[in-house]
């Protein structure tokens, strides 16, 4: 048989399963085209989206796009192929926005590109690699319209996330005081994540979803504690930008996780702003130090309120 690849996907193919077969490749190009009788197919390169080898196939007759990782999801398709033959929003877009951010949020110029490379194309159908398949005009306009805005950074919802990092309760008292704090200011869209116990993955979602990501973590052997150092690792290699982050640290004989985290995402990031002045706790949460939590919900609260929305089109 033959196997139909790009050049990439055949040194790959090599790399991984040791067994060359040159003579059974078929290597097509950017806008080359098989045709196969009534079927037509033309295939368009998108590296990145998100190997580099990523070739998305578009069929003629039928005006399908087999967009590979493209427009995917977690999670498992229970009978109904087709977006529309669900309630995709409460069935799939939080695990569809949690693949994006974590599959191919690294690579949001290059999603971009490739979705202006087949804007151009009448595209009925969207069959991804991974979930349901888009087969209406208003289900693809609206995947379509989700992946423009994911590959912005820019957030869909004012609302805050708050992960924390602790050994014995004392930082996560820190961080239900803030949240507390936040809610009578009348924040409604609160989510907090113990980075010990959550998996990245999850979090990650809700920060590219929110306008506001607050750190919060102890000292800890004159670092920063592990769990949130690879947290913040994380977020570094997905590219995460255009968001607004404050910052609480936490300590008892020497500080140095607040120190950590604002060199961190003052050096490491970019377009991302921090809100209110970086707090240093020591210890334990104590009565005088309220009205710093409290003014640091204070500035969250005003950001949340200015933040703009814009729809990315």
């Amino acid at each position: 048989c033959k196997m139909v690849g790009n050049a990439t996907t055949f040194r790959m193919f090599e790399q991984f399963y040791n067994s060359p077969k040159p003579d059974q490749y078929y290597t097509v190009k950017e806008g080359d085209e098989i045709c196969l009788g009534k079927h037509t197919l033309v295939s368009y390169t998108m590296p990145m989206v998100h190997w580099p080898e990523v070739t998305c196939t578009y069929e003629k007759s039928t005006g399908t796009l087999f967009s590979a990782d493209a427009f995917g999801t977690f999670g498992t398709v229970n009978g109904n192929i087709f977006a529309d033959q669900t309630d995709y929003v409460a069935t799939y877009e939080e695990e569809a926005r949690r693949y994006y951010t974590n599959i191919v949020g690294k690579y949001g110029p290059q999603v971009q590109n490739a979705i202006r490379k087949v804007s151009g194309l009448e595209i009925k159908r969207i069959a991804p690699l991974h979930g349901p398949i888009w087969r209406t005009p208003e289900s693809i306009n609206y995947i379509l319209h989700k992946y423009l805005h994911w590959s912005s950074y820019t957030a869909e919802q004012k609302g805050v996330v708050i992960a924390f990092g602790s050994m014995y309760g004392n930082t996560r008292a820190i961080a239900q005081q803030l949240a507390k704090q936040l809610s009578k200011r009348g924040v409604t869209d609160i989510k907090i994540y113990d980075v010990s116990k959550t998996n990245a993955s999850y979090i990650i979602a809700d920060a590219w979803k929110y306008t506001n990501l607050v750190t919060i973590a102890p000292t800890y052997n004159l670092n920063l504690y592990l769990t949130m150092e690879n947290f913040i690792h994380e977020l570094k290699a997905l590219n995460f930008q255009n968001h607004k982050v404050s910052i609480i640290g936490n300590h008892s004989w020497a500080s140095a996780a607040m120190k950590i985290m604002v060199s961190h995402f003052e050096n490491d990031f970019k377009d991302l702003e921090i809100v209110s002045e970086p707090l240093d706790i020591k210890s334990s949460l104590k009565a005088e130090d309220l009205p710093k939590i409290e003014k640091m919900a204070d500035d969250i609260k005003a950001s949340i309120d200015a933040a703009e929305i814009k729809e990315v089109l």
